[in-house]
């Protein structure tokens, strides 16, 4: 199992799709794979079973900030499970914390938490993330 954070604000338009994510149980890249092949590949290496989290943290001296947790289900980067046009894959969302982010302190080390996908590799990290599952 791994677990995963994703990024909802979506660039262009500045707009965060947190609550669109939770409410329809999908997520989806904000950017055209062309652009961000890499978010494309990160995307298609989540397995149903894995957990994945909203986030956000633009930069490194921040918290890294939690809007909801879910476990991946259908991993098929497709049309079908995605949104507004996208591929993206289905979540069963379990914690929705999008009206007040949970802020986790996280070291400044440059792990990927600031771009828009990342696998998280810190074991107090995912405790800390399944210790929200919990609550």
């Amino acid at each position: 199992m791994a677990v995963w954070g994703i990024g909802a604000y979506f660039p262009g338009g500045g707009e965060d799709k947190a609550k669109q994510f939770f409410k329809r149980g999908r997520v989806i890249i904000g950017y055209p794979e062309e652009a961000h092949p890499e978010y494309y590949q990160m995307l298609r290496s989540v397995q149903p079973g894995d957990i994945v989290f909203i986030k956000a943290r633009f930069m490194l001296n921040q918290p890294i900030k939690i809007k909801a947790i879910g476990i991946a289900t259908d991993c098929r980067v497709c049309l079908e499970n995605g949104m507004e046009g996208r591929e993206g894959i289905i979540i069963n969302w379990i914690k929705d914390m999008t009206d007040q982010p949970v802020d986790i302190k996280k070291d400044r080390k440059n792990d990927g938490s600031t771009t828009t996908m990342y696998q998280e590799r810190s074991v107090e990290i995912i405790n800390q993330i399944a210790e929200l599952l919990k609550s």
